[in-house]
C-alpha cells in the first residue's frame, strides 16, 4: 500500500495552493443579519469551528458575516464584495447553497445569481433537517424488513419472499432517491415509502424475478440510477434518507459506509448469476459508483468491493487459498484499488480520497489510524457495543453455515476488510448481518443458489 501510494502521488501532479485572500470573518446577531442586503447567502455547518477574523476594510474587501445562534450545527451566512451575488456554492460540498468551515480558509466558494436566495437557504435547511430526522427510522424500518422476509421465506419455504429479501435494500435505496428528486422529504413520508418499496414493491419486483438474469438485471439495476444520480446531481443524493450526514458536515457527497454495506450483496449476487464473463462489467460498474471521485467518492469501498470480487471469482474458479496466494490477493486488492484512484485522479477527479492519496504514504496512514479512532470511539457506549456484539454473531452464524457459498465467503470478506478501513463498524456489522442473512435464505431455497459443497 505504502508502494502504491507513493507511486500514485508521483503520477498526479499536486494542487497549486490558493492565494490567500484578506477576507474579515465575523459573527452578527440574526437581527442584524435580517438587515443585510446583497452579497452571497449560504448556509454553514460546524460554525463553532469557525473563530472570527476581524480586518478593517481596506485591507480585507470581502467580508463574511455569520449569524450568532448558540449550539446550532447550521447558521446562516452572507459574503458581501467581491462580487458574491445570489446563493453561495462550494466544491467542497457539492450542495448549492451549503458551506462547510473549509470553505473559509482561505474563501474557497462561488455563487450564482438567484431571485429567491434566503427562500432557498431556508428551504435547504429544512430538507437538510428532514434527512436527519427520516435517517435513523428509515434505516431501523429497512433492517426489519430484510430480516422479516428473510426469515419468512425460511420457514414458509416461499422462494418468493427470499428474492424479495435481496430486492429490498436496493428498492429502498432508489425510493429514497427518487423521492428527494420529487422534492418530497417530510419525514413520516419518507419512512411509509421507503416501507412500502421495501416490503410490497420488493415482493411485486421478486414476481417478475424467476430467473438467473432477470434477478442479476434487478439487483444491478440500482446501480446505473445511482450512478448517474451521483454524476449529475449529487445533491438529490445526499438529501435523501440513506445518503451521508450533511446536515451536522459529517461527509456532503458520496456514497456513505451504510450504503455501501446495503450494495454489497446485490453487487456480488448479480455478478455471479450472470456468470464468469459478466464479472469484470460489474465490478467496473459497481466501482464507477462506489469509488470515483465524482460519483461515490469512497476510497475505503473501493478497498471493500475489489476485496469481494477477487474472493468471488478465486471461489466461483475453485482457487485453493494459501499463504501466498492470500498475500498475492491483499497486493491485488491495494493495486487494483490504487489503480481506480489514480485513473480518477488522472482525469481530473479531486475529492478527499485522491487528496489523501497525494500526500503519500504518511497522508494515508495518518487517515487510516484515524478511522480506527473512530471506529473505537463509535463502540464506546454500551448501547452501540451490544449493537455490534449481535451484529458480529449473526455474522459468525452465517459463516459457519453450510454448504459454503462463493458468494457469502465473498460478502464475508468484504465485511471484514470494511470493519479494518472504514469508521463506522456498526454499518458494517448490523446492515451487513441483515444483507447476509437474506442471501443465505435465498440461498437455502433456490434452484439458481450459486452454493458449493
Amino acid at each position: 500500500m505504502v508502494a502504491a501510494g507513493c507511486a500514485l502521488a508521483a503520477l498526479v501532479a499536486a494542487t497549486p495552493a490558493r492565494a490567500a485572500e484578506g477576507v474579515s470573518v465575523r459573527f452578527v446577531t440574526p437581527g442584524q443579519f435580517g438587515t443585510i442586503v446583497g452579497g452571497g447567502l449560504g448556509l454553514l455547518v460546524r460554525p463553532a469551528e469557525v473563530r472570527p477574523r476581524p480586518c478593517p476594510r481596506e485591507t480585507c474587501p470581502v467580508e463574511v458575516l455569520l449569524e450568532r445562534r448558540a449550539r446550532a450545527s447550521r447558521v446562516r451566512m452572507i459574503v458581501l464584495g467581491g462580487r458574491y451575488q445570489g446563493l453561495l456554492l462550494s466544491a467542497g460540498t457539492r450542495i448549492p447553497g451549503l458551506v462547510s468551515p473549509a470553505d473559509l480558509k482561505p474563501l474557497a466558494l462561488r455563487s450564482r445569481a438567484s431571485t429567491d436566495a434566503a427562500g432557498e437557504v431556508a428551504r435547504l435547511d429544512g430538507r437538510l433537517r428532514d434527512a436527519a430526522a427520516a435517517r435513523a427510522p428509515a434505516a431501523g424500518v429497512l433492517v426489519g424488513l430484510v430480516l422479516l422476509l428473510a426469515t419468512m421465506a425460511f420457514l414458509l419455504r416461499l422462494p418468493l419472499l427470499g428474492r424479495a429479501a435481496l430486492l429490498s435494500a436496493p428498492l429502498a435505496l432508489v425510493t429514497a432517491v427518487l423521492l428527494a428528486w420529487l422534492g418530497v422529504s417530510d419525514p413520516l413520508a419518507t419512512v411509509i415509502c421507503v416501507a412500502a418499496a421495501a416490503s410490497a414493491g420488493a415482493v411485486v419486483a421478486a414476481a417478475g424475478c424467476c430467473d438467473r438474469r432477470a434477478l442479476a438485471a434487478a439487483l444491478l439495476a440500482p446501480f446505473a440510477l445511482l450512478l448517474g444520480i451521483l454524476a449529475i446531481r449529487t445533491d438529490l443524493h445526499t438529501l435523501s434518507a440513506f445518503g451521508p450526514r450533511a446536515e451536522d458536515g459529517g461527509r456532503f457527497y458520496g456514497v456513505p459506509n451504510r450504503e455501501e454495506t446495503l450494495l454489497l450483496v446485490p453487487a456480488l449476487l448479480g455478478a455471479a448469476l450472470l456468470g464468469r464473463r459478466a464479472m469484470l462489467p460489474v465490478a467496473v460498474l459497481a466501482a464507477a459508483t462506489v469509488g470515483l471521485s465524482w460519483t461515490g467518492a469512497d476510497g475505503g469501498g473501493l478497498l471493500v468491493l475489489a476485496a469481494g470480487f477477487l474472493v468471488l471469482a478465486a471461489r466461483l474458479l475453485r482457487v485453493e487459498a494459501t499463504p501466498r496466494r492470500l498475500a498475492v490477493g491483499v497486493a491485488a486488492v491495494v493495486a487494483l484499488s490504487v489503480a481506480v484512484i489514480a485513473l480518477d485522479a488522472a482525469t481530473g477527479g479531486d475529492s478527499h480520497v485522491t487528496r489523501a492519496v497525494r500526500g503519500g504514504p504518511g497522508e494515508l496512514w495518518h487517515d487510516l489510524t484515524r478511522r480506527a479512532d473512530l471506529s473505537v470511539d463509535s463502540l464506546a457506549s454500551p448501547h452501540a457495543a451490544l449493537l455490534a456484539l449481535i451484529g458480529l454473531s449473526g455474522l459468525a452464524f452465517l459463516s459457519l453455515r453450510r454448504p459454503r457459498s462463493p458468494v457469502r465467503d465473498a460478502v464475508l470478506v468484504a465485511l471484514a476488510v470494511s470493519l479494518v478501513v472504514n469508521d463506522s463498524p456498526l454499518d458494517a456489522l448490523g446492515y451487513g448481518s441483515a444483507a447476509c442473512t437474506a442471501l443465505w435464505s435465498w440461498e437455502r431455497l433456490s434452484v439458481t443458489s450459486t452454493t458449493s459443497a
